[in-house]
């Protein structure tokens, strides 16, 4: 189940996650952009690869970027099982999801 859950939640980080990133600072969706967003997070928590991270590390990773994000830039970024646009989302279908976390 471990192997199933990395799995997952590498593709979710990614796909959505780092695409929701992309998106909310404004930049052109490139794979070059994509992989400059990867290595700052990888740099900025030390961590030499994503892939052997278990799932919970990788979860925490995550919850990391996630709060920061929304403290520092105030941007909404997904969680996985999150639609991936969140941030268009109107404050009542956003406080539905909240329930759900």
């Amino acid at each position: 189940m471990t192997d199933e859950v990395s799995i997952k939640l590498l593709r979710f980080f990614h796909g959505p996650f780092r695409g929701a990133i992309i998106k909310s600072l404004n930049i052109e969706d490139t794979e070059e952009n994509r992989e400059e967003v990867k290595r700052i997070i990888k740099d900025s928590m030390n961590i030499e690869s994503l892939a052997d991270l278990t799932p919970t590390e990788l979860g925490t990773v995550i919850n990391e970027v996630a709060m920061i994000f929304a403290v520092e830039l105030g941007g909404l970024l997904p969680y996985p099982g999150d639609p991936d646009n969140i941030e268009e989302l109107s404050m009542r279908e956003f406080l539905a999801l909240t329930k759900k976390h």
